[in-house]
């Protein structure tokens, strides 16, 4: 019901600020229980440098899928590098034909499904987590999905296979968690099957698993000040054909949302960041008045979005209001005067949709405060 609304910037793509090639070393051959990795130059990590590059974080780890392999490799490097060595830590005995080429994936550790991975569509099938944490100044380190290949097995190229929504917020409030859903209904998190041919990837609606929100959770909270404040999620490359929400839940309980009601397209290995959004809500609009006329019933109520009730506190103008119950425990309010109209004023710390239950006689309602 607040008037702002999220505004896209433009696009970002993560990339290095350069035009070599990966590098690989290929001087000499890796080690027995070892292979070589590298970002591609359009991949993407877990977590992003000043130049907006990704890299690879000490004790990664990968799984690899290959003719007659399948096992566990553990980065040997330092957080903040772009390629180097990987050693084996685990394997396991491999499904004969279960894979025709050598491929990768990131995160490595149980990460894949193994048994519903087939060979014949280069398909692999990854979990994009709908619990992500929040990192300072890039997204979750353990809900980023990257695929690797490899012509031999000794060297990988990894490349990124989801997309990335920023939020910037600035208030006075710490941030407990950040919500987001599609406001189409969107699947957000789940299982997701990856094309190695192509990197095209996508969630199964059928997969009972599969859910249409992601929460950021912020741990005991990041306090938010004047200073813009970068919140990252990791979603899926698909389109959000009716926008998206946001429900933003502070420490001390209160809660703040904000519905983006254009479509937004999400393309694999881009940054969509937001316009700094101030989440402190003002005196001129957290009000919401409803005139009624003659003898009424009435059962406002102002929603987050479609299923979380906003927390709000209604004043009914006079004291000449009973109370009536009903099946669902929720309260109707009927006039028992006879003044012509009554004023219903409804604070909330933020709302996006109004419902009137109920409402009989109702003559105006007034949405320039609110």
């Amino acid at each position: 019901m607040k008037r702002g609304y999220l505004l896209l910037l433009s696009l970002v793509t993560l990339v290095a600020c350069t035009n070599n090639d990966v590098a690989i070393d290929k001087t000499q051959k890796p080690t027995e229980g070892k292979i070589y990795a590298a970002i591609d130059n359009d991949g993407v990590r877990v977590q992003l440098n000043s130049e907006v590059q990704t890299v690879w974080n000490e004790g990664d780890q990968i799984t690899i899928l290959g003719p007659n392999e399948y096992a566990q490799y553990k980065f040997d490097g330092k957080t903040g590098d772009r390629s180097g060595t990987f050693s084996n830590v685990e394997s396991f005995d491999p499904i004969k034909d279960k894979s025709i080429k050598f491929n990768a994936i990131f995160p490595g550790h149980g990460n894949l499904n193994y048994a519903a991975t087939r060979a014949s569509n280069a398909e692999m099938i990854a979990k994009l987590p709908s619990q992500q944490k929040y990192t300072k100044d890039s997204y979750c380190p353990k809900s980023n999905i990257m695929v690797g290949t490899s012509n031999d097995g000794s060297s990988y190229v990894f490349k990124n296979v989801v997309s990335y929504l920023r939020l910037s917020l600035v208030g006075q409030k710490a941030v407990k968690s950040i919500k987001l859903r599609g406001n189409n209904r969107e699947l957000l998190a789940g299982e997701m099957f990856v094309n190695t041919d192509n990197l095209n990837c996508h969630l199964k609606g059928d997969d009972i698993g599969n859910v249409k929100e992601i929460s950021l959770d912020c741990g005991k909270g990041v306090q938010l000040s004047e200073t813009p404040v970068d919140f990252h999620f990791v979603v899926p490359p698909i389109n959000m054909e009716k926008g998206f929400i946001i429900v933003v839940e502070f420490t001390d309980g209160t809660v703040f949302s904000k519905v983006h009601p254009k479509m937004l397209r999400m393309m694999r290995n881009r940054l969509y960041p937001m316009a700094v959004l101030n989440v402190d809500p003002s005196d001129d609009d957290k009000y919401i008045y409803i005139y009624h006329s003659g003898n009424t019933i009435a059962t406002p109520l102002l929603y987050l979005t479609a299923d979380v009730l906003s927390p709000a506190t209604v004043a009914w103008g006079d004291d000449n209001v009973s109370i009536l119950g009903t099946d669902d425990d929720v309260e109707n309010y009927v006039y028992t005067d006879d003044k012509p109209s009554h004023t219903v004023t409804v604070q909330t710390s933020d709302a996006n949709i109004l419902i009137l239950n109920s409402c009989i006689g109702i003559s105006k309602i007034d949405l320039t405060n609110f």
